[in-house]
């Protein structure tokens, strides 16, 4: 249901921010793209948070336990929504105390609760600033409570609403949801995930003084060390070698590929097409790609399976090449599934051998090359939802 909702949305938000800042575009034109896309993030939100809620509501979330890094969390929730924090002038100041080494618990989860806060103090501030703390205290050599409170500057509550605020379905005021839009699902939410990982919720609020919310978890220490993460290739050797970045954009969905095509539009990059999963890996045989930006769902082959036989290939250059997951499926157990090793290895040898029957002749494809030039932050205008390291 996500992946069926979202696929026409992003289509329709996409291509309206294309036209928003469209060189030449008249400022009423302007306007009408941008109420567009006004309209069409405020749907996806709706959806998002009516399917969140609907899972919880049927107990169809289940933590993932893993080890992970408290502030690693917190700076990709930030790398999410500064743009959102720069478009209305606010500044927002993170302080990051006593933290004592990875925690074991699901870092998903957590960054959701997170993603919602932040983002509501964002909505909700005029101006003035948004402040994130988080703390570590360590209760015995093997648990520790994790808090975590984000602070606004916004119209703040009075006690009454305070009380309900956790409630589903509820807003501070009915003028609320007319100014800002939401479904009042957002805390709803946030309070059934807290409680789903044994922590506690609460909020503190002023009328007319801002509000905080906080949440914190009493957590398992990680006594092993973080995995390192793995070095990004270089994504400027192809134009230093003097020649545009190679990326290759397999997805079904026509609209998606046009719309990955004119984002990518203001740089020095030569974009493939794909079709689906066999097309792509029949097109990684006969080129070598810089990136490869791959959706999950499509027919013939699944960007999973594709993924795997590429890798497999007896090709350096795509053994170490950025394979980008672009996906509606982004619910912590699909994103487990892309990131489970033992499931990797185990249909590795079958998904290259899959491939090899499915893909035949390549049917075509289609190469742009594009002018340099334009600051890569503006990708992040476009919100997409992303999994990388594939």
């Amino acid at each position: 249901m996500s992946h069926e909702l979202s696929t026409p949305l992003n289509g329709v938000i996409g291509f309206s921010r294309i036209l928003r800042d469209a060189e030449g575009m008249r400022p009423v034109h302007a306007r009408f793209a941008s109420l567009i896309d006004e309209g069409g993030t405020a749907l996806l939100a709706v959806i998002n948070s009516v399917l969140d809620y609907s899972r919880l509501e049927a107990d169809a979330v289940e933590p993932a336990l893993a080890p992970f890094d408290a502030a690693e969390v917190v700076k990709s929730i930030m790398a999410l929504l500064s743009l959102q924090a720069d478009e209305k002038a606010l500044a927002v100041k993170v302080s990051v105390e006593g933290l004592a080494g990875p925690l074991i618990g699901d870092a998903a989860l957590v960054r959701q609760v997170l993603l919602n806060l932040l983002g509501n103090a964002l909505k909700f501030s005029e101006k003035g600033e948004v402040s994130v703390y988080v703390s570590q205290t360590l209760r015995n050599d093997n648990l520790a409570t994790l808090r975590v409170a984000v602070t606004d500057t916004a119209i703040g509550m009075s006690p009454e609403q305070l009380e309900r605020v956790f409630d589903h379905f509820v807003q501070a005021d009915g003028s609320m949801s007319r100014r800002f839009g939401g479904t009042g699902l957002g805390l709803a939410i946030c309070q059934r995930l807290v409680a789903l990982m044994g922590g506690r919720i609460g909020a503190d609020s002023v009328k007319g003084g801002g509000s905080t919310f906080w949440f914190e978890l009493d957590l398992p220490r990680s006594h092993a060390p973080m995995p390192k993460a793995n070095a990004a290739p270089d994504a400027e050797a192809g134009m230093a070698q003097g020649r545009p970045l190679r990326v290759l954009v397999a997805d079904d969905v026509a609209v998606n590929r046009e719309l990955v095509g004119a984002i990518l539009s203001p740089f020095d990059v030569a974009v493939g097409q794909a079709a689906d999963g066999a097309e792509a890996l029949e097109m990684a045989r006969c080129e070598a790609f810089d990136v490869i930006l791959m959706d999950m769902q499509m027919p013939v082959m699944d960007g999973l399976a594709a993924t795997q036989a590429i890798r497999a290939l007896d090709n350096l250059h795509h053994a170490n090449a950025p394979i980008i997951a672009l996906s509606a499926n982004v619910l912590p157990e699909q994103v487990a599934r892309w990131h489970d090793r033992s499931h990797w290895k185990a249909d590795r040898r079958r998904a290259s051998t899959r491939g090899d029957r499915a893909s035949g002749e390549p049917r075509g494809r289609r190469r742009r090359r594009v002018q340099r030039g334009v600051s890569r932050t503006k990708l992040r205008s476009f919100g997409w939802r992303a999994q990388t390291g594939l």
